[in-house]
C-alpha cells in the first residue's frame, strides 16, 4: 500500500473534524494526489496521521462515499473510485464526446459499420 502524506487538521477551528479530514481527502483525490483504483489506509491508521479518533475517520468515509468520492468494500478496504460523467437530461444537451471532453476523459471514436439505408415510408 502507497503511504500518503495527509496535512493535519485544525482542532482550534469552529469545522467539525469528520468535515475537515473529508475536505482534504477530497482535496487529494479531485487533485490527483490519490488516483482512482488506490486503496486508501485503514481507518486506524487514517486516525493515527490526521490524530483523530476513528469515529471521526468513519464519519469523514461515509461523507466520501455519499459523494461517490470513494467504494467501501467489506474486507477489502476504502478504494478512491473512478470519475463518473455525468450527463443531465433536459437541463443540458450534450453528446457524450462533449461530455467526456468537458471531464478531461480520454476517448476515441470507432466506426464499426457504414451502410446506406432507404427510409421508411
Amino acid at each position: 500500500m502507497k503511504n500518503f502524506e495527509f496535512q493535519k487538521v485544525d482542532k482550534n477551528k469552529i469545522i467539525p473534524l469528520y468535515y475537515q479530514v473529508s475536505q482534504i481527502l477530497e482535496e487529494m483525490i479531485t487533485k490527483g494526489g490519490i488516483k482512482p483504483g488506490e486503496k486508501l489506509p485503514p481507518e486506524e491508521i487514517l486516525a493515527d496521521q490526521f490524530e483523530v479518533s476513528r469515529p471521526t475517520i468513519n464519519k469523514a468515509m461515509s461523507l466520501l462515499v455519499t459523494k461517490s468520492l470513494v467504494l467501501q468494500e467489506r474486507g477489502k478496504g476504502t478504494f478512491v473510485r473512478a470519475k463518473e460523467v455525468k450527463l443531465t437530461l433536459m437541463q443540458e444537451l450534450a453528446s457524450f464526446g462533449e461530455a467526456f471532453k468537458r471531464e478531461n476523459i480520454r476517448f476515441h471514436t470507432e466506426v464499426l459499420a457504414l451502410r446506406k439505408e432507404e427510409a421508411q415510408k
